[in-house]
């Protein structure tokens, strides 16, 4: 099994989370009662969660492209006869 880590320094790890949240916010819902945000998850669950998924997304589409340059179409020249 293979483990992925990723360390950032305690003393980095604000400077990190200002400039990753800013493109990548902590996705929330609108409480129905008091019209605030309520987030889905902390920050740090959300950096976990989203780094997942972009894993996973690389994986999909390498596996789709892979896909791609396997197929084989089929071309049969005798449908059209003249």
């Amino acid at each position: 099994m293979i483990r992925i880590t990723i360390e950032i320094n305690d003393e980095k790890i604000e400077e990190f989370k200002l400039g990753f949240l800013k493109v990548y916010p902590v996705p929330f819902s609108i409480d129905m009662d008091t019209g605030e945000p309520r987030y889905l998850m902390t920050e740090n669950e959300w950096i976990v969660h989203w780094t997942k998924q972009q894993i996973k997304d690389a994986y999909a589409r390498g596996k789709t492209k892979i896909a791609k340059e396997n197929m084989s179409v089929g071309i049969d020249e005798g449908v059209i006869l003249s």
